[in-house]
């Protein structure tokens, strides 16, 4: 399937650092795509392994451009030089330890087609656990009205490989990944915050792969989410005056993650304290928690059983 446009429909933002061997499968992924109006830029984040030679090989099989820069620390700044340099109507985002099913950006086109008002495509993927083994739905959306208030006050429900964004919105609003982590998320609440239009398509079009971090990246990784909910509530939202009200619900979600994590990691006495903060914090938050994943493990059921 291809489009006859000079200028690519998509540009495909793929941000690396030292993953040489991941990025091939990435890579490969793409060549089997049944739309081919696109264009790849790998954006490596001063890679010191044989990634540039994985590169090289696939320069005849894609529309491909390879730019490198010193290392910056994340993947935000790597996938800034790539919106600032992609020609596509649509800029898709790809890490580079996960890859598309063949029809990704054919069902993608096709659902832009059928709804010019969405700027930003997202979908399901299958979620890859490499340290449990366990592979399963991971679904995007749902989108919901007042979609930044959800995000803010529920989490990110729109994985990174999975979203397609007009390049025309981002120039209009000037969005861009922040340079302080948890870049994903954020990325998510600036789209949502100018109320651009989101759209799903409710099926897995690809592969996420998730690999347990050490105990110092987990307790990175809370500071670094908590500094940015802070700023979201307190500095940036407008639709809540009693910002303190609001921190309490956004703070219960924060310490059910936590809560979690510790779980998953046999802290039990840690979960239980995070847990209880949760409540006390916001009781109606850590009701909806439940709900959500019960109908979570529902929809992978149903899926698992189609």
């Amino acid at each position: 399937m291809q489009n006859n446009s000079l200028r690519p429909i998509f540009s495909i933002v793929i941000p690396t650092y030292n993953r040489a061997s991941r990025l091939r499968i990435c890579l490969e992924s793409l060549t089997k795509q049944i739309f081919t109006s696109f264009e790849v830029l790998v954006c490596d984040d001063g890679s010191t392994d044989n990634t540039n030679e994985i590169v090289k090989q696939f320069s005849d099989k894609l529309n491909l451009t390879y730019l490198w820069e010193p290392n910056s620390g994340g993947p935000a700044k790597p996938r800034n030089n790539g919106i600032d340099k992609a020609k596509g109507e649509w800029i898709c985002f790809l890490d580079s330890d996960d890859w598309w099913y063949e029809n990704k950006l054919k069902l993608v086109y096709e659902y832009s087609l059928k709804n010019p008002h969405v700027d930003v495509i997202s979908h399901d993927l299958m979620l890859n656990d490499l340290k449990l083994g366990k592979r399963y739905l991971l679904p995007s959306g749902p989108v919901v009205p007042n979609l930044y208030i959800e995000l803010l006050k529920y989490g990110n429900r729109f994985p990174n490989s999975a979203n397609s964004i007009r390049k025309s919105a981002l120039e209009k609003y000037n969005i861009r990944f922040n340079l302080i982590r948890i870049e994903d998320y954020d990325f998510c609440l600036q789209l949502a915050l100018v109320n651009l239009n989101f759209g799903c398509i409710n099926l897995p079009l690809g592969e996420y792969i998730i690999e347990s971090d050490n105990i110092s990246n987990v307790d990175s990784h809370f500071k670094n989410l908590e500094v940015l909910l802070r700023k979201h509530v307190f500095d940036i939202q407008t639709f809540e005056p009693e910002k303190h009200r609001l921190w309490k619900e956004v703070f219960s979600r924060f310490n059910i993650l936590k809560g979690t994590s510790s779980f998953k990691k046999g802290d039990y006495f840690k979960a239980i304290l995070y847990f209880t903060i949760s409540i006390k914090s916001s009781p109606l938050n850590f009701g909806k928690y439940l709900v959500d994943r019960l109908g979570l493990s529902l929809k992978r059921i149903t899926f698992r059983n189609r």
